[in-house]
């Protein structure tokens, strides 16, 4: 047998070479690039809002993705607008450095478990204008010059249920202005959407108003003020309307009530009483409401007449523990041209009669008023 030493080495060699493709690890192959990129546009405050999507690669397990500006997928040096990182197939970038109508791209790069990438594949868009626009309204004030008290209650020994003819709705406030909207418009807002404060001065706290009711705005002392409305659309642009000036001015006293007497030759009798007539006089504020209350003492026992129910309402023998007892409702008149006038009263009688009147003006002043003290025969 001979022997070949080229055949031999020959197989030697080939075995090795075998052996190495056997034991040598397969190369990794990077992902296919994205397809299909889509982007939509939108606006979240003064911010862009750019959502895109695309087609899964194959061999990605992640994505990753950013705004540029330029084509192949860099930046300018120190330019930054978004990026993530994702494993969805869309993704949402938000930025506020973007100009409005210049081209952007969308930069997207696969990458497998192994954080190999795939090539770049951009895809580019033109930023929209945002809204920066704040809305537009005009308002009307149902009136700009009032009053608040300044005297207090005068000479008020009893309330005789006078605090009961108000509206206590409106809280503290001495004085109330309406706001009413005569028009409310916004270039991408529906005007229902708009948010609208009120606030009773340019330093004061805002309130919300909603609904379609006028909004109110209370002051409680003397002073110039400018009301304003605040307007804000859905996108946070927002617009300081002015409502003019409210010129609030101090009213120190209630009004000056006198009582018009029947005539003297029938001023004894009980017919000549079924109507108290007086005036009332106010020179800041004007009237606002007098109240009378009438009693009579019968038997030894003082009666209040209910004017709301046109009866007597049974008292003590004590005037003014009946006066602050009794819940009998006082006569509630509104002077025309200064002058007032009680509701017919039925079942007057001899007797000695008692009146009381309170007048309040336009700015709450409270002053006592007269008092009648006469025997009917």
């Amino acid at each position: 047998m001979k022997l070949r030493p080229y055949a031999a080495a020959t197989a030697v060699l080939a075995a090795a070479a075998l052996d190495v493709a056997v034991i040598a690890p397969a190369h990794a192959v990077a992902p296919d690039p994205v397809t299909g990129v889509t982007i939509s546009q939108s606006q979240q405050a003064h911010s862009w809002v750019v959502d895109a999507s695309w087609s899964a690669a194959t061999g990605a397990e992640a994505y990753r993705v950013a705004i540029t500006d330029h084509a192949d997928g860099t930046n300018t040096p120190g330019a930054y607008y978004d990026g993530t990182n994702t494993t969805a197939t869309s993704a949402e970038l938000v930025t506020d450095d973007l100009l409005p109508g210049h081209t952007y791209w969308v930069r997207v790069i696969a990458r497998n478990a192994a954080d190999e990438e795939s090539t770049v594949v951009t895809e580019p868009f033109q930023a929209i204008t945002l809204d920066t626009t704040a809305p537009t309204g005009t308002f009307k004030l149902d009136h700009t010059r009032d009053w608040v008290a300044g005297g207090g209650f005068f000479g008020l020994r009893h309330t005789v249920r006078a605090l009961d003819i108000f509206d206590e709705e409106e809280g503290d406030d001495d004085v109330v202005v309406k706001v009413s909207q005569l028009t409310l418009a916004d270039d991408t807002t529906a005007a229902s959407e708009v948010t609208r404060q009120v606030r009773a001065d340019a330093n004061a706290p805002l309130r919300a108003w909603t609904g379609t009711k006028p909004a109110s705005l209370g002051y409680s002392e003397a002073g110039v003020f400018h009301p304003q409305a605040v307007l804000t659309d859905k996108y946070g642009n927002s617009r300081v309307v002015p409502l003019g000036t409210v010129t609030i001015v101090t009213d120190p006293i209630g009004p000056r009530v006198r009582f018009v007497y029947p005539p003297v030759e029938r001023r004894w009798k009980a017919a000549s009483w079924r109507v108290v007539r007086g005036t009332s006089v106010d020179s800041a504020s004007g009237n606002g409401i007098v109240l009378a209350m009438v009693l009579q003492r019968r038997g030894g026992r003082w009666y209040a007449y209910d004017f709301e129910n046109q009866s007597w309402e049974r008292g003590t023998s004590d005037l003014q523990k009946t006066l602050e007892d009794t819940d009998a409702t006082p006569a509630a008149m509104l002077p025309t041209a200064n002058r007032w006038h009680t509701p017919l009263i039925f079942g007057l009688k001899r007797g000695l009669l008692h009146i009381e009147t309170i007048s309040i003006d336009q700015a709450g002043n409270l002053r006592l008023g007269p008092k009648v003290h006469h025997r009917l025969r």
